[in-house]
C-alpha cells in the first residue's frame, strides 16, 4: 500500500505528460489533408515492426479483398533487404490461411552480394470451392545480424495476383510498404493502472 502511495506522485506526472503529447501524436497518424484514403478491390500489406540486432523479428503479412470482388487463386510478392543486417528465417501460415487450406511458401535468395531477396507464394489449392482469405495470412521472421546498426529496411514488395504483375498506383490494388526498424535501445511505450 506505501508502495502505491510513492508511486502515484509520479504516475499523475507520467499522466499529465502523456496527456500533454497525446493530441500530437494522433495528429500525425491522421492522413493529410486532401489525401483521401483509397477505394481500392485488393490491398497487401507487409507491417512496420522494431527489433534488436541479434533478435528475430516478426512481420505480419495482410491481405485484404473487398466484398463482392473477384476471387483471387494465387498471391506472389518479392521484397529485397540488406543480407548484412537480415536474414530470412521462417514463414508460418495464420489461422485464416489454415482455414482454406492456403498453401504457404517463402524461398530467400541472393539478388547479389549485399542483398537477398524473399518470394512468398500464397496459392489455394481449389479457387472455384474456396474464397481467398482477407485479413492476416503469414508471418514472416527474420533474424537481425548482432552488429546490425540502428536503421530503418524499407520491405517494398512487387505483388503478382493470379500471375499479373499489380503496377506501381494500381487504381484497384494499394499495396502497402513494410519496414524493420532496427534499435539497439528501441523505445518501448507500455500502460499501467494503478488501482487500490
Amino acid at each position: 500500500m506505501a508502495a502505491c502511495r510513492a508511486a502515484a506522485p509520479l504516475a499523475a506526472l507520467l499522466l499529465t505528460v502523456a496527456a500533454a503529447f497525446w493530441p500530437l501524436a494522433a495528429a500525425a497518424q491522421e492522413p493529410e489533408a486532401g489525401a483521401p484514403a483509397r477505394d481500392t478491390d485488393f490491398t497487401f500489406t507487409l507491417s512496420k515492426v522494431i527489433g534488436q540486432p541479434g533478435f528475430e523479428v516478426s512481420v505480419p503479412v495482410l491481405f485484404g479483398r473487398k466484398a463482392g470482388t473477384r476471387n483471387v487463386g494465387s498471391l506472389r510478392a518479392r521484397i529485397s533487404y540488406p543480407a548484412a543486417a537480415l536474414k530470412f528465417n521462417r514463414i508460418e501460415d495464420a489461422y485464416l490461411s489454415r482455414r482454406v487450406k492456403l498453401e504457404v511458401k517463402a524461398t530467400e535468395s541472393s539478388a547479389d552480394p549485399a542483398t537477398s531477396a524473399l518470394l512468398m507464394e500464397f496459392r489455394l489449392p481449389d479457387p472455384q470451392g474456396t474464397q481467398f482469405p482477407s485479413g492476416h495470412i503469414a508471418t514472416l521472421y527474420f533474424n537481425i545480424a548482432e552488429g546490425a546498426a540502428d536503421q530503418v529496411i524499407h520491405l517494398n514488395p512487387a505483388v503478382w495476383i493470379d500471375d499479373v504483375q499489380v503496377k506501381e498506383n494500381d487504381p484497384q490494388t494499394l499495396i502497402e510498404v513494410g519496414e524493420v526498424r532496427i534499435a539497439k535501445d528501441p523505445v518501448m511505450v507500455g500502460c499501467f493502472f494503478f488501482s487500490h
